[in-house]
């Protein structure tokens, strides 16, 4: 009874929080203006969650449901309008990534996007019209039988590693879904099973269950679906565990705190909490019994909840966890301290709160590669400030003998550079100029040229 109590507690003070968050990733239309005002006022101003981070949570969730990308869309573009957050590349993937690239200039490379070729209008159409996706899409089955009728249909296509099944559980058409099995004998496939937990669609999903047995990866998409009775129908009925780290990835909340109570996974749940961006949850956690701020994910790189508040930009969360006892220096498999992970994803204020705590500025990872290594090799302008203003030493050479400085000429990161220089990399610029060729040799080669063309402009 005490732990129903707690949880009762726990889902009152962050209701809205689960409420808005759940009409996010469960969006069913693209008129989102209702949507955005639930947004702004409870995720912005009641709980202070940083537009970075419903940023992330619109890709997340467009992701899993790319039938109303227009709508996720409308509502990124009014969060960038009003609040103008920075946007960073490593936060984004699929259409959002594609749409921000194109939409705002932002130049990234997309050679792994799918949509990288696509112009911003087909990337939002999601599937040409009159075509077999787009009749899925819409679980339009008088279109559908139209087109599989044609010469030209090809039941055994494929898009994006899915069959014309799968996407019609991914979609949740339930319609197109009976019409293929019951015309074409078309068999369903455990990613069917999957894809159908994470569009919600209980006749589809209730098909699915007769042909397999539901595992981790049901789980998984049931997490996605933000339906916490799917989810508890899979614990109860199949003993499947519920993935703390998941529920942070996809931001549920509600199951989130179930199995923290439930399970007691309170040192997991720690670990995980700063994905949420609620310093509130954080603070609540601290209180449990047996709780111990370090402690780490062995599954997720050995990383402590100090990391990934430096990983998501949760500055508050950060200084909280430090001023309860968090060790600064902590390291993760890769030995990355939370300022190493700072300093790679250009999360200038954490990387402040930990410098203003006492974590070494010119620590070593275990490739010997300091924070301002980093931040130079990934032309994270913010925070190399903050690093060169609070005493790196810029002339620090990780396991090839490079400075960060020589790490910027390699990443072509011409501004990076510039401050560099300008803040006394001096003996880097001598370096540069008399390289002897073994060293250079050790450059990739498609560095060469952008390296040999900095040599030159720095003479």
């Amino acid at each position: 009874m005490e732990v129903i109590k707690v949880l009762n507690e726990l889902l009152d003070q962050f209701n809205g929080y689960i409420r808005v968050v759940d009409q996010l990733y469960c969006l069913n239309t693209n008129d989102t203006n209702d949507v955005y005002n639930e947004i702004e006022e409870v995720l912005i101003n009641k709980y202070k969650i940083s537009v970075s981070t419903i940023l992330r949570m619109i890709n997340m969730a467009c992701s899993n449901n790319q039938r109303y990308t227009r709508g996720y869309w409308n509502i990124f573009q009014k969060l960038k309008s009003k609040f103008n957050p920075k946007l960073q590349k490593h936060y984004f993937s699929g259409r959002i990534e594609a749409l921000a690239s194109k939409v705002y200039n932002m130049n990234w490379r997309l050679k792994f996007n799918n949509y990288r070729d696509e112009e911003p209008e087909e990337i939002l159409e999601v599937h040409k019209s009159e075509t077999v996706f787009y009749s899925i899409m819409n679980d339009d089955v008088r279109i559908l039988s139209a087109l599989a009728n044609s010469e030209t249909f090809n039941l055994d296509e494929k898009l994006e590693g899915r069959s014309l099944l799968e996407w019609c559980a991914y979609y949740g058409s339930e319609d197109c879904f009976k019409f293929f099995i019951s015309n074409f004998g078309v068999k369903i496939t455990k990613k069917c099973q999957n894809l159908g937990f994470t569009s919600r669609n209980s006749s589809i999903i209730k098909e699915c269950l007769k042909a397999f047995k539901p595992d981790d990866d049901t789980m998984k998409s049931a997490i996605e679906s933000h339906n916490v009775d799917f989810v508890m129908f899979l614990k109860n009925n199949f003993d499947l565990k519920i993935n703390i780290y998941q529920c942070s990835v996809y931001h549920n909340l509600h199951v989130f705190l179930i199995n923290m109570l439930d399970c007691k996974e309170y040192n997991q749940s720690l670990v995980h909490s700063p994905r949420f961006d609620l310093p509130g949850l954080v603070t609540y956690i601290l209180t449990l019994d047996g709780i111990d701020v370090n402690s780490f994910d062995e599954k997720e790189k050995n990383q402590t909840a100090l990391h990934n508040a430096a990983r998501w930009n949760c500055y508050e969360i950060a200084d909280i966890l430090v001023k309860n006892g968090a060790n600064v220096e902590q390291r993760d498999s890769y030995g990355n301290t939370s300022l190493h992970i700072a300093a790679t994803f250009d999360n200038a204020k954490p990387a402040l709160t930990l410098i203003k705590n006492g974590a070494d500025i010119n620590t070593n990872d275990f490739c010997k590669y300091t924070p301002l290594h980093l931040a130079s090799k990934s032309n994270n302008i913010e925070t190399v400030k903050v690093l060169i203003e609070n005493g790196a030493n810029l002339e620090s050479l990780n396991e090839n003998g490079f400075t960060p400085l020589q790490i910027a000429a390699m990443s072509n990161c011409s501004e990076i550079e510039k401050i560099l220089i300008d803040n006394g990399a001096v003996n880097t610029v001598k370096k540069l100029q008399e390289n002897s060729k073994k060293e250079i040799r050790r450059i990739p080669v498609e560095m060469r040229r952008c390296y040999f063309k900095n040599i030159v402009q720095n003479k």
